[in-house]
């Protein structure tokens, strides 16, 4: 986990030795310099590096060890890696803070989007009071072992504490959030790394009931006679999923083209060993799968490693809750800001604090919406929150297929390596994990689901009506749609700040033409480039010069220069 760290910051280590090395050393510049080159990693990719296999429990006491051990191994080829790659190719083609709020409008115009955003919306706000449950029932396993639970006031006081710190860090800026994220990494996975080390002597297979043929098959606590297929494949795929909210931070990621896909890709690589490795540890020592539930690996350390690995452990935990709220807050307020990019939500979430450059408005408002959800339980939070995921997954993969169709010659620093009829049928693998997800889904879920739906419906529907037939129709409907162009320029101009980054190269000044100075690129140059860009009901197009005919331009005006000379 570790190379991780370095492998992923790499890049700017070396740009940024070279910024220290002709400026003055001091302490704060280089504070400043590191805090920097913090927050321009795409903040979800560090997420399994602070969050340890924290809050994958309940999927061994929902199907048993052994079907978790096939899920992990399925996971990465059926979800996480589909998810990684559509998040770093659609990040790169529209480098802009906001994500699969953007692709979904870009891709499928502003009613889809709408839907989308509301589906998003529900599932981040779902998703961040996830954190403070969990840390509230960490804490308790840490002082009552299960035995007890923290009473219902201080419950309340943790969990509004928690939202309240996070929310000051996250206005401070991404770069304080990237700092201490690595701070709480470090916290979370030095006590595993110990566990696995020590446990290594405790590790066995015996929980997979194949010592003996004759009972192999017999009920055994390791082997339930029961699985909750719709419990099992709700936390197993929220476990792995939120790769896709890299996308929400892309305008504040340096060399987006270059990050995503190699940060992401390794991401994807270590999951697997995160989650499985202590787990399999732990079932070795705790095979019964009934016990496993929210804070088992608290009760797995003091097993294996006694009262203070048991405190480590503890510590981690609520820190890996901790750090999960804080990236989760970062990524899930800039869907909001997102939403007020496009006029679906009023503009005050679109302002920016004039010190920190965050949004402010939309971090607090995604705040007081997370405090709101934090009374309800783990697993009820999960499912509600994993059924509009799916919905806003289906969407995003759907928008990666169409933008490969509509706009064909886009420009994409990084592009899937599958045709646009593979990528159509490979699409079916996400997309089946979702319906089998929702298919095993409660019904109370489903009703939350078709609630959510038509709630979605209605609130567009009402917001059209708004425009076309309010008090000042003409006006609002002109000022919104300078509004959206104003915002389309400015996601072009990120576009064309990415393609001058990406194959930015030295300039000959001496023989040959300026064409040949220039290193072309993946064909895209040399076919010419065209990013239109689809916006509301007119259509607005926003095409992007071609390279190739602008220094095609270029050399005339030199050549017709040369010969007036």
């Amino acid at each position: 986990m570790f190379l991780f760290f370095f492998v992923t910051m790499s890049k700017d280590v070396r740009h940024y030795e070279l910024v220290l090395a002709h400026s003055d050393v001091s302490f704060e510049n280089f504070f400043r310099s590191w805090s920097f080159l913090f927050s321009k990693w795409p903040v979800e990719v560090i997420r399994f590096g602070y969050k340890g296999p924290y809050g994958f429990e309940p999927t061994v006491g929902a199907g048993g060890p052994g079907l978790m051990l096939v899920g992990l191994l399925l996971v990465p080829v059926l979800w996480a890696a589909p998810l990684a790659f559509m998040t770093a190719e659609l990040s790169c083609m529209i480098p802009e803070s906001g994500g699969h709020v953007l692709w979904v409008y870009r891709a499928f115009g502003p009613f889809w989007s709408f839907v989308n955003s509301c589906f998003a919306f529900a599932c981040s706000i779902l998703d961040n009071a996830m954190y403070p449950v969990l840390f509230v029932e960490y804490l308790s396993a840490l002082l009552y072992e299960g035995k007890d639970i923290i009473s219902y006031g201080w419950s309340v006081f943790i969990k509004i504490f928690l939202v309240f710190i996070v929310t000051v860090i996250n206005i401070l800026g991404i770069n304080i959030v990237g700092v201490v994220s690595v701070i709480l990494g470090i916290l979370v996975l030095a006590p595993f790394i110990t566990m696995c080390l020590i446990g290594l002597t405790h590790l066995n297979f015996d929980w997979m009931g194949l010592d003996d043929p004759d009972t192999a098959l017999a009920p055994s606590p390791s082997l339930p006679t029961v699985i909750d297929w719709g419990k099992f494949l709700t936390l197993l795929l929220w476990n792995t999923s939120g790769f896709d909210a890299a996308g929400t931070c892309a305008a504040e990621v340096r060399n987006p083209g270059h990050s995503f896909p190699r940060a992401l890709s390794i991401s994807v690589m270590l999951m697997v060993g995160v989650y499985a490795l202590p787990t399999i540890i732990g079932v070795s020592v705790l095979p019964d799968y009934r016990l496993w539930k929210e804070g088992t690996y608290i009760i797995v350390a003091k097993l294996i490693g006694g009262d203070i690995l048991k405190g480590w452990m503890g510590f981690s935990a609520a820190s890996s809750a901790l750090g999960l709220l804080l990236t989760r807050l970062c990524t899930n307020s800039r869907i909001v800001y997102g939403m007020a990019l496009v006029e679906q939500v009023p503009q005050v979430f679109s302002k920016l604090h004039s010190v920190y450059a965050s949004p402010w408005a939309a971090i607090l408002a995604t705040s007081f919406c997370t405090l709101l959800m934090t009374g309800f339980n783990f697993y009820s939070l999960a499912e509600a929150d994993m059924l509009f995921y799916a919905f806003s997954t289906v969407l995003k993969f759907s928008a990666l297929v169409q933008l490969r169709f509509t706009e064909p010659d886009a420009f994409r620093p990084y592009r899937i390596p599958l045709s646009d009829y593979a990528l159509g049928a490979a699409i079916i693998l996400p997309i089946g994990s979702c319906i089998a997800m929702l298919a095993f889904s409660s019904e109370r879920a489903h009703g939350i689901g078709l609630a959510g739906a038509s709630c979605a419906v209605l609130l567009f529907t009402i917001k059209e009506l708004y425009y076309q037939y309010g008090t000042q129709a003409e006006e609002a409907v002109q000022d919104r749609m300078s509004r959206v162009q104003q915002n389309l320029d400015s996601m072009q101009k990120r576009i064309d700040k990415v393609i001058e980054e990406e194959f930015t190269a030295p300039v000959r000044t001496l023989g040959g033409t300026l064409g040949d100075a220039i290193r072309q690129s993946p064909q895209q140059i040399s076919q010419g480039l065209r990013v239109p860009v689809k916006s509301l009901s007119q259509g607005f197009s926003y095409p992007v010069k071609s390279l190739g005919i602008a220094l095609r331009q270029a050399e005339k005006k030199i050549s017709l220069s040369t010969r007036s000379a």
